[in-house]
């Protein structure tokens, strides 16, 4: 059963994990700017980190013209009130 669920069509747009509601989050500009502003958002180099699909550094030469990181995914806890 659980195979054909990870073969479904369409993805859920919230998860249980772990006895919480998390809402998978593909892109930085979904994030709280507090948040953005940790990860390295804007910033090129060392410290930053390129969207999803964004232009970033991937080898281990330093490049300052690109972040060194690239987002991938997170997850977003669903509070129910």
């Amino acid at each position: 059963m659980m195979l054909l669920d990870s073969c479904a069509e369409t993805k859920p747009e919230s998860v249980q994990s772990a006895g919480h509601t998390l809402r998978e989050v593909k892109s930085l500009r979904s994030l709280p700017s507090s948040l953005q502003t940790a990860l390295g958002v804007g910033r090129l180099g060392l410290k930053g980190i390129a969207d999803r699909n964004g232009k970033y550094n991937p080898t281990e030469a330093v490049d300052t013209d690109l972040p060194m990181r690239r987002f991938l995914v997170a997850g977003w806890r669903i509070i129910q009130r």
